[in-house]
């Protein structure tokens, strides 16, 4: 069995596992096994935050919260380093 998921810091009453998605920021994430793919939600996920606050200066730390759930730091720079796929 698949392991679908990306860590996205969502509340299991907001997951729905037969649709494989999450409400986030009253968004429907879809979640996903293939990484390409959970690297495409997760750039969209990544600039649907920044939209969402206009004018607002987001730190490094709240976007880590904010798109994964808590204070997780795997790189450095992962963040900085996101390009649009394709």
């Amino acid at each position: 069995m698949k392991r679908w998921g990306l860590a996205v810091g969502c509340d299991n009453d907001k997951f729905n596992d037969a649709q494989r998605e999450c409400l986030k920021y009253n968004v429907f994430i879809r979640l996903t096994s293939d990484i390409p793919e959970a690297l495409v939600e997760l750039y969209k996920e990544h600039n649907y935050l920044l939209a969402a606050n206009p004018g607002r200066v987001i730190t490094q730390e709240q976007l880590y919260q904010q798109i994964w759930g808590y204070d997780y730091v795997p790189m450095e720079n992962s963040l900085w380093n996101l390009e649009k796929p394709g």
